[in-house]
């Protein structure tokens, strides 16, 4: 079902994306050399996640997903705290990989730190000291081999992996360039939805960095047009019995700005009602609004000095709709009653753009990215 508001697995439950689909299928299906890392990057909510998965699933290759977004509330991620989450992800994939399960125990039976159980939960990990013991390498050197002599490759995905750039006191990118250099049968796909702060955890740039240098392969998850999102959504409602009331579908297209979790969720809540309506869409913009709001709040909770700037900056863009720099810089300015130096501004819109909430449009004009980010800000949803 098109509506369905987890991320999706199968084919006929994924809404186009046709060319992005078939170009991540093939580099799953094809040799490892051709794309040690892969790099799918778009939006928050245009679909990455149900892209990779459904991907995933229609390859049939073993892997395992570490999904950064388990940790965008934590100001710092600490070394036992992505520990817990490895072990739950590995007894989820144990539990996801019919195929591969069995096997997945008896190669992770060699590693003298875990304990595998003859029930759920399959694994638990047994280190004295996690904080300075914790090495994932010795995993990936496993499901190497395991790759290796069953004549496959094994897909380790670090999910809006930009998150990983509070892990304190653990290199993920030293592990990376290990990987990428050394474990043959083990390729990484990193995804993103703050494209500018996945380029700095990814530090592709840093002759310092341990993956300067490395080709990734790009796959880019855009918005989808305006006719796609009617389309989308009549489809959707067709499928669950609903007809589909055109006033109400012209206003979600245009209040939700082609963004596929925002129209799923508008879907969903319509199917939750049983009807279509312009008011079913008010109740999606103010719950959509609210999840907006908090993460944006959860980007702010490492800015606290800058704090109000970014929310002023914000507001001025949600009234200015394409707003230039020289206007947010001088509303901030009479705002605080003081001059700024651009240098300075310069860093806080930067911030907010490399973040995804901000975009520089093609004549240079700023504009809040997600529409329901927009709707909160005018709101007063975040102070």
């Amino acid at each position: 079902m098109y509506f369905d508001l987890e991320p999706k697995s199968v084919r006929e439950d994924l809404y186009d994306f046709d060319e992005q689909f078939n170009k991540l299928l093939d580099l799953l299906r094809g040799e490892r050399a051709r794309a040690p890392m892969v790099v799918i990057i778009g939006p928050r909510r245009a679909g990455k996640t149900s892209l990779l998965q459904t991907a995933l699933g229609e390859s049939g290759v073993p892997h395992l997903i570490l999904n950064g977004m388990a940790f965008a509330e934590v100001p710092v991620i600490r070394r036992r705290s992505l520990l817990r989450a490895l072990e739950r992800e590995l007894n989820d994939a144990i539990e996801r990989e019919r195929k591969w399960g069995e096997k997945f125990l008896d190669i992770l039976k060699g590693i003298r730190w875990l304990k595998v159980n003859s029930k759920p939960p399959w694994i638990h990990f047994e280190w004295e000291r996690p904080d300075e013991e914790f090495d994932l390498l010795e995993i990936l050197q496993s499901f190497n081999r395991l790759a290796r002599d069953h004549g496959t490759k094994f897909v380790f995905v670090l999910d809006e992996a930009q998150e990983f750039r509070r892990l304190k006191g653990y290199r993920l990118q030293a592990l990376m360039a290990y990987t990428y250099d050394y474990l043959k049968n083990v390729q990484m796909i990193v995804t993103g939805s703050q494209f500018g702060f996945l380029h700095d955890f990814l530090e592709v740039d840093d002759p310092d960095s341990p993956l300067y240098g490395r080709g990734m392969v790009e796959v880019r998850v855009p918005r989808i047009t305006s006719e796609l999102a009617a389309d989308f959504l009549s489809k959707g409602l067709k499928q669950a019995g609903i007809k589909p009331d055109e006033d109400a579908i012209t206003s979600a297209v245009r209040e939700l700005d082609g963004i596929m979790g925002w129209l799923t969720l508008f879907g969903s809540e319509s199917v939750g009602a049983g009807c279509c309506t312009r008011e079913i869409l008010r109740k999606t913009i103010e719950k959509g609004s609210k999840i907006a709001a908090n993460e944006f709040k959860n980007f702010l909770r490492t800015r606290e000095q800058a704090r109000s700037r970014y929310i002023r900056i914000l507001r001025s863009a949600a009234r200015l709709k394409c707003a230039r720099w020289v206007d947010l810089k001088r509303d901030l300015e009479l705002e605080e009653r003081k001059k700024i130096s651009n240098n300075v501004f310069s860093d806080l819109v930067d911030n907010l753009v490399r973040g995804g909430f901000l975009e520089k449009n093609e004549d240079g004009t700023y504009s809040i990215a997600d529409p329901l980010l927009g709707h909160a800000i005018r709101s007063g949803l975040v102070r």
